[in-house]
Order: C-alpha cells, then structure tokens, then sequence
C-alpha cells in the first residue's frame, strides 16, 4: 500500500485543483495622464484598469521615474517635484504599461509668500455636479476656467479661500477635461477638471405588468449605467434584486370592500385592476412600473342583467321550481341561505360557477321571503353579492 501511495504522489493521481475564473487585464492607464507641479510639490497619481473587475487579480503596480532628479514617484505612486524639467512616470503591471508626462516648474514665491491649491485633480460623473476647491496662501491671486461646462464661485481673491466648483452634465459619449489655471505672483498652480461621459437615463424593458387577485411574481429587466435601486410603499410587493434585473413578488390583493361596478371586458366578465407604483432610481434618473393587481370581485348575472346585490329570484307558483345564476369571481366564496324550503348547489368555490337554485313545494298559502348571500373567503375582503328570494 505504501508503495502504490507514492506511485501516485510521484505521477500525480489524486484530485487536482480546479481552476480559477479570472478577469483578464486588458489595459492600465495612469490618472491624470499628465501633470504641472512647482518645485517642492506632490501629487498623487492612481491606477485605472480596464476592465474594472481584473484590479482584483491584477499583480502589483512598479512606479519609477525617467529622471530621478526632476521628480521621484514613491512605490503607491506618489509624485514628488524636486527641480525644473520634465520627466515620466511609468507604471507597470505584469507585461502592461502606463506613462504619466511630469513638468516641475520654477517656484518663483519669495520665501515670505506662500500659495497652494487643492486639489489638483477632480472626477465628476457624467450628470455633473458641485466641487470644493481650498485655496490657502498669504498672496493675491486669481482663476481662470477655460470650458464653458464648468463655473467657479470666486476667480479672484487674497488670502484663504473656499471655492465651489460647478460642473454642468455631460452632453457628449466622451470623457471631456480641463484646466482650471490659478496665477499667484509669477506661479501657475493647475487643477484638471475631468468629465466622464453623458449618463443615459435608466430604463426598463416594461413600463407596466399585471398580476392575478392571488398575487404572483414577474421578472424586470434594468439598463443603467450606475447603481440603482427599486421601492415600493405597498406592503404586498416584494423584491429579489440581481446585478441587471429585478424579480417583483406580489402577494394576495389586501384591497377592502370594493363594489361591484365597473366596466365588462370581452368576455363579460366584470374586471377591477389597482395600480400600485413601482420606482426604480439610480444616481441620475427615475423610471416608475405600474403594477396592476386584481381587485376581488363577486358578482351574479340572471339573465342579461348583473347585479352585486339587491336583485329578486321569485316564483309565482307553489310548485317546485328551478333557476340558474351566473356567479363571476376572481377568488373563493362561499353561499349562505337563510331559508330552509331553498336549496343551491354548489355551496362553495372558487372563481366563476353556474349556480342551481332549487324552491321546494309551498304546501301553504301565503308568501314566504328569504336571502340567498355569496361571501369571499380565503381573506378576501370585497363586497358580497346577493339575491332576494322569494315564493308567492
């Protein structure tokens, strides 16, 4: 036995390890692709890998820096301007590479004067939206904004400051950028505005969905370009969320005592419909769904007439006699009579059913008058219906 046990550890039986799925990296990209510092500044510089989901397996990044001596980049990709000139930054990931071009510019400050802007980089999302930059220094300085989809509180100032950056929705499918200059004395301190590309509003692949009185369950599908989420104030409707879809689950119509009125659809049929609203959102758009849920319903039909209730079964002989009503319904019921000398079958149900109403011999003279009364049941809540019986 020990012999065949190393047999197989020296040809490799056994069970293997299964193979791992994994993301394979495409490209990396170093942001921002391009920088000005003055001497003696830093700016952080970050890694952007295409696809998103491979930055989980990809190896780790290498920094390093043309020319040391111009600016030196630390191992999380940190940029350090030490003296006047141009560099590059590259950084790479396994096989791959990514450039960042580097300018250190003199700083002409006199040592008593001090500036600074931050930060040196900002990312808006495609819809836009509002920024801080901080300015401290002891200095006059101004602002100059060179695109028109981006505004700032202040363009000039002395001292600190607070500036709010507005940045408009994008209304082209391309990353757009700029720069925000900043002239203090005789320096140049830049801010890079990017913007990514527009943002499509959600949509869905259905704008309304129905649902049976019982309730019951439908699928959504979801296109958005960001997170997104749905809600419902009804208490009845329920979801199961996936990355692009939504499973919408709906339980039994709670709907209260609702009267038999309405409209017949082609069948003849009596139909009630509640809406109830379902929003989905995501970080720039809203779309809603308009659940349609049955309405529980009874209703009985002698005849050509229908009526919920009120309506009279009556003979005008003392003989037995039978007659037949058409009950309609979407849930389960059950019938009542109040008099003995009356029979109906069937008693209970579910849905529509012709109903057989049986007077037995009146052996007496005289009238006599009882209720014949269909009521929902299985937590049904809508209005009964009901005939008036009577034999002369």
């Amino acid at each position: 036995m020990a012999a065949v046990a190393a047999a197989m550890l020296l040809t490799g039986c056994g069970p293997k390890e299964e193979p791992t799925n994994t993301v394979v990296l495409e490209k990396i990209r170093i942001f921002p692709a391009s920088i000005s510092l003055l001497e003696g500044e830093e700016q952080q510089l970050t890694i952007r890998y295409t696809p998103e989901e491979a930055k989980e397996t990809a190896p780790a990044v290498v920094w390093y820096s043309d020319k040391q001596r111009v600016a030196s980049v630390d191992d999380n990709g940190l940029v350090k301007a030490d003296r006047v000139g141009t560099t590059v930054i590259t950084a790479q990931c396994g096989k791959l590479k990514a450039t960042c071009e580097v300018e250190v510019l003199k700083n002409n400050l006199p040592e008593n004067h001090y500036f600074s802007v931050s930060p040196k980089t900002i990312e808006a999302p495609g819809n836009g939206g509002t920024f801080t930059i901080r300015v401290k220094g002891n200095i006059e300085w101004t602002a100059e904004v060179e695109a028109d989809w981006a505004t700032l509180s202040a363009t000039s100032g002395k001292n600190d400051a607070t500036l709010t950056l507005t940045v408009e929705p994008s209304d082209v499918d391309e990353e757009t950028s700029q720069t925000i200059k900043f002239l203090a004395e005789e320096n140049i301190y830049n801010v890079v505005v990017y913007r990514a590309k527009k943002i499509l509003p959600m949509s869905l692949d259905k704008t309304e969905a129905t649902v049976k009185v019982s309730g019951g369950s439908f699928t959504v599908n979801v296109t958005s370009e960001s997170d997104w989420s749905v809600s419902c104030d009804d208490p009845r409707v329920s979801f199961s969320k996936s990355n692009n879809s939504v499973t919408v689950n709906v339980l039994q119509s709670t709907s209260k005592d609702w009267n038999s009125a309405g409209d017949y659809d082609d069948r003849n049929k009596l139909k009630y419909w509640e809406s109830i609203p379902i929003t989905f959102s995501d970080r720039t758009s809203k779309a809603v769904l308009t659940l349609y849920q049955e309405r529980p319903y009874l209703y009985l039909k002698k005849g050509s007439v229908f009526k919920p209730h009120g309506d009279i079964i009556e003979s005008t002989s003392s003989d037995e006699t039978t007659f037949y009503v058409d009950l309609y319904s979407n849930i389960s019921w059950e019938i009542k009579l109040t008099v003995s000398w009356a029979t109906v079958s069937p008693t209970s149900g579910t849905g529509d059913a012709s109903l057989k109403i049986h007077f037995d011999k009146k052996t007496y003279f005289g009238t006599r008058k009882g209720w014949l009364e269909v009521y929902p049941t299985g937590g049904y809540k809508c209005t009964s219906a009901s005939y008036e019986l009577w034999q002369w």
